[in-house]
């Protein structure tokens, strides 16, 4: 099965790179023709324009039109005109087509191994995108408290310094400055404090080292899942990593409910 789909796919590719690139040697004959469109139409603009102002230029309108004229001609009766009009119009079909058969095989074969062989798919496919998306979401998390935590500290350092009379000392008075920092902590302060930043990343990259244990404990079969047949192995395996995303997601409830707990109370 495995073969099959990879030759297949490889045939696939392979047609559609080379659909891709002939519809990419046609655009750019077109580009040529656009680029010629366009400065027919600025010249005819530019009379428009002339002729507004001045009368003396209804001659740059005439020779504008017998150029889209011959443009027209020329374009309708050449091969690399309308013919390559057509010729992209069919690739770019027959690229969408390509796209939509590969998407289809890939699909296929994804649902015969969900059949036949989910726990390999589970362990191979499914676990390591769960970690993927906990160690993604904690840098996001973490990296976004960074910068409020380092903006909460630079700012605090500069109200301190101008409320003491820094900008007395540095010739630019500015009295409104300090009041601008000072809002800037406090909504800083306000974000970290509803999002809390620092608790989803922890959470996350704590639930991402523990799947990528137990992966390692099942794979090495050591710790509880040593001496044990594969099946019932998979079915521990299978159920702790479950269990741990389950606890996730009850830590998530209770950060999402605790924030709108304060919101609630202060808006009251």
């Amino acid at each position: 099965m495995d073969e099959t789909f990879h030759q297949k796919q490889l045939e696939l590719s392979q047609k559609l790179q080379e659909t891709t690139l002939c519809l990419s040697q046609k655009q750019r004959l077109l580009t040529r023709w656009k680029l010629g469109a366009g400065f027919i139409v600025f010249l005819a603009l530019c009379g428009v324009v002339g002729i507004f102002f001045n009368g003396n230029w209804g001659i740059l309108l005439f020779f504008t039109g017998f150029g889209a004229v011959i443009y027209l001609i020329a374009f309708f009766n050449s091969e690399c005109g309308k013919d390559t009009l057509t010729d992209a119009w069919k690739l770019q079909d027959e690229e969408v087509a390509l796209a939509a058969q590969q998407r289809l095989l890939e699909e296929t074969w994804t649902q015969q191994i969900l059949t036949q062989e989910y726990p390999e798919y589970y362990r191979h496919v499914i676990v390591p995108s769960i970690i993927e998306d906990y160690q993604r979401h904690s840098r996001i998390s973490g990296y976004f408290h960074l910068v409020l935590q380092m903006t909460v500290i630079i700012a605090s350092l500069l109200v301190t310094g101008f409320t003491s009379g820094l900008d007395t000392k540095i010739g630019l008075p500015m009295p409104w400055i300090a009041p601008i920092l000072s809002f800037i902590v406090s909504l800083c302060t306000a974000v970290m404090g509803f999002f809390k930043f620092r608790e989803r990343s922890f959470h996350m990259q704590q639930t991402a080292d523990a799947i990528e244990q137990e992966t390692t404990a099942f794979v090495l079969g050591i710790r509880h899942y040593k001496g044990i047949p594969h099946p019932q192995a998979f079915s521990e395996f299978a159920e702790r990593v479950e269990h741990l995303r389950e606890e996730q997601r009850k830590r998530q409830q209770q950060l999402e409910q605790s924030s709108e707990s304060k919101e609630t109370a202060s808006s009251s």
